[in-house]
């Protein structure tokens, strides 16, 4: 006979469990389940597992994500690269002209910082080879473009602010035209 504890009552009761008949079944189940699996291996006749098989298993438990994400970067990394000219942003394509398309009002009645760099800027002329088109309800957004008018990269700008919009621009190779007039008479 194995004594076992009855879920909700503070006193045991005895049952009769035959041997090698494993857990007796849900009647007699703890609600903690460290309990219950003391009860199963005792059942079971197996000797309590030393801590060190507990910490070992938990970093096991602990490694294997890691190292799933490592073999997934590794599978992604040795992907081939896109080719140059397909159109994608990774391409190294330099860009000839950038161009803005925007909707001239209730898009842009929204976004001041947005209408501030498209209507005192870049209409008025700033940045030689850089561009707006109002289009009715079109949504603020940037084409990047080769020498051949082909696009290389978009992007919408609604999130962008004055500042981060003049350093798009010139990230991209373009100098205000104020710039290149100082910058010629320098070096002649």
């Amino acid at each position: 006979n194995r004594t076992l504890l009855k879920p909700g009552r503070s006193r045991r009761v005895r049952r009769c469990i035959p041997r090698g008949s494993g857990f007796p079944g849900p009647r007699y189940l703890p609600s903690c389940p460290d309990l219950y699996i003391s009860i199963r291996r005792h059942l079971r006749c197996e000797p309590p597992r030393s801590t060190s098989a507990r910490t070992a298993t938990l970093t096991a438990m602990r490694v294997l994500p890691a190292l799933s994400l490592l073999l997934l970067l590794a599978v992604a990394s040795s992907a081939p690269q896109p080719a140059a000219g397909d159109g994608t942003a990774a391409s190294p394509q330099r860009v000839a002209s950038i161009k803005f398309k925007s909707c001239p009002q209730c898009k842009l009645s929204h976004l001041p910082e947005v209408k501030k760099f498209l209507v005192e800027v870049v209409a008025d002329g700033k940045y030689p080879g850089v561009t707006v088109d109002f289009v009715p309800g079109a949504l603020p957004e940037v084409f990047m473009l080769d020498a051949q008018g082909n696009e290389i990269d978009r992007m919408y700008i609604e999130h962008l602010g004055f500042a981060e919009l003049n350093t798009l621009v010139r990230s991209r190779g373009f100098r205000r035209a104020d710039e290149e007039a100082i910058a010629r008479r320098m070096f002649q």
